[in-house]
């Protein structure tokens, strides 16, 4: 297990800092149109474009504010903590600093599926951070999303203590926008990249849970921050088929996932 260096931080959940619980719209989808749906005789929509807000547990629009639409609370920050907004993919994105900036989730502490996926739209000034992390403050955070070198990791603990590893050979452009996904059917960890599945492994032990809370754009427990902008954050309890996420990123579909992951950070 890569060793973590713990820092002492004291995060008192009555001095953090909120924003207004103002929800706002949906942004549209960039860059390609959504798939074709049709219209069932009741009036119900079907395709990929209906099913996005099924088993969605956290939704951080990150549109000039921290308001979660899935509970209607907004996010956690404090002082330095607090993210300032500039442009995002449409609308605004959230803006981490790499040294200070931490946005918390502590609703989702409980939260323990047995598959999941979790997507965000980045755009990195520095090769490696923290993205969407569960942390943990003397073990590997489960689940995370990260990127490493460029790469774009899964990382979790399996139900032996264990590290579980995996990383997209893939190699994210410096501030550039780049949607990013990981997911957990149960039996494999699969990393996508602007909507195209960049590879899959399997742990060599089911991957398990630790009960801390979920953050945005920081890992405070190993002193590691991210750098650059954030957008529209989607935490579901279920596996989104490659089709919704070629959706959420705007992207062809791709279905090919037959790369395997490395299993070490780069």
């Amino acid at each position: 297990m890569r060793p973590l260096n713990i820092a002492l931080l004291c995060l008192c959940a009555c001095g953090r800092l909120g924003f207004d619980n103002e929800p706002v719209a949906d942004p549209p989808t960039p860059q390609t149109p959504a798939p074709d749906q049709t219209s069932e005789p009741n009036g119900a929509t079907k395709g990929p474009g209906a099913s996005l807000d099924l088993g969605m547990v956290a939704h951080l629009e990150l549109d000039g504010s921290l308001f979660d639409s899935i509970t209607g609370t907004d996010a956690e920050c404090s002082g330095a903590e607090c993210p300032t907004f500039g442009a995002g993919v449409t609308g605004e994105a959230a803006q981490f600093d790499g040294a200070a900036t931490c946005v918390h989730m502590p609703w989702l502490a409980s939260w323990m599926p047995a598959q999941y996926t979790i997507t965000a739209w980045i755009q990195p000034t520095s090769d490696s951070g923290p993205i969407v992390i569960r942390e943990h403050d003397t073990s590997c955070p489960s689940p995370s999303l990260e990127s490493s070198d460029r790469a774009v990791g899964f990382i979790g603990t399996d139900k032996a203590a264990g590290h579980e590893e995996g990383w997209s050979p893939t190699v994210l452009s410096m501030s550039t926008w780049t949607h990013v996904a990981i997911e957990y059917d149960g039996t494999n960890q699969s990393v996508y990249v602007d909507g195209a599945c960049a590879c899959a492994v399997q742990p060599s032990v089911p991957l398990d849970y630790t009960t801390y809370e979920v953050t945005v754009g920081c890992y405070p427990a190993a002193s590691t921050w991210y750098t650059g902008a954030i957008d529209d954050v989607r935490i579901y309890n279920r596996t989104l088929e490659p089709a919704e996420l070629a959706l959420l990123a705007g992207a062809s579909n791709s279905t090919d996932c037959s790369s395997v992951c490395n299993t070490t950070q780069p």
